[in-house]
Formats: C-alpha cells, sequence, structure tokens
C-alpha cells in the first residue's frame, strides 16, 4: 500500500515538474496559430511565393532596437532576417532579448536599405559613432513586416 502512494507521489511530482518546464511565450502584436514545425527554414523560403502570404519563421534574436523595441534582427540558418513592426502597432522590449528564440508572423519582402536607414538603426542598436560612420554602402536585405511576435 505504502509502495503505491509513493510511486503514485513520484509520478505525479515527476508529471507537474514537466508541465513547469515549458517555455513562457510572450505574445506581442497580432495572436497568431504557432504552425511553426522546424527551425531555419531561409533555405526553403521561396520569396516570390512567400511576398503576397503571412508566413511564420522561427529563429534566434541576434540583435534588436535598444531605444524604442521598433525592430530585431533574427538568425535563420543561411540568412538573417531583419523585422519591423506593422504600422508601428505594438513593441518588444528594448533589452535581454539577444539569444531567445522568435517566431514572426508576417510578409516577407527583399528590401534595400539606404544608408541613411543603416546609420539609424546601428544607432537604435546601440553602436558606436566609429560603427555608425564605418556604414558607407547601402545593403539588400531579407525583411519582414510583423503583424505578430512570439518571444520564447
Amino acid at each position: 500500500m505504502l509502495k503505491k502512494i509513493s510511486i503514485k507521489f513520484v509520478t505525479v511530482v515527476f508529471t507537474l515538474c514537466c508541465y513547469a518546464q515549458e517555455r513562457v511565450r510572450t505574445y506581442y502584436g497580432k495572436r497568431f496559430e504557432n504552425q511553426i514545425l522546424e527551425e531555419h527554414l531561409s533555405d526553403r523560403i521561396d520569396i516570390f511565393d512567400a511576398r503576397d502570404n503571412s508566413i511564420q519563421i522561427k529563429g534566434e534574436i541576434i540583435s534588436s532596437c535598444s531605444k524604442k523595441g521598433c525592430w530585431i534582427n533574427i538568425d535563420i540558418g543561411e540568412n538573417k532576417l531583419f523585422v519591423k513592426f506593422k504600422d508601428y502597432g505594438f513593441f518588444v522590449p528594448t533589452a535581454g532579448l539577444e539569444g531567445k528564440s522568435a517566431i514572426v508572423n508576417g510578409k516577407l519582402s527583399v528590401d534595400t536599405l539606404s544608408v541613411e536607414t543603416l546609420r539609424h538603426y546601428a544607432e537604435d542598436e546601440g553602436k558606436s559613432q566609429k560603427e555608425i560612420l564605418a556604414i558607407t554602402e547601402p545593403q539588400i536585405t531579407l525583411s519582414l513586416l510583423a503583424d505578430g511576435v512570439i518571444i520564447e
């Protein structure tokens, strides 16, 4: 009898521990149903198919706007993805995001960022004046205009 109670107790404690270790997800912007099946999908993204449809991409946050939380850069495998938030309708935290996982939902595009824009983003990121002035050429970038973000 005591053995059965002990086994049940251990089972309950183990189950509770497993549930407690689930990732904490924080939603920003529009809530969406997560349909991501695996990480780093960049090698399979067809920009021409994706540009008119909302897609979801998961990756690791490598930098963010430290002033307002109005953009993030995420590593999606072979590429970096620059993510802005639709109509400045929401923002993410301004610190502590690097290394966290993000799932972004929105419209994909390829953009050419001007030197002025790149310098602005470098300033937002908190880069030094020397690093900002070293930016002298426009950059073609894979971008996503997100209507929702999940940060884990």
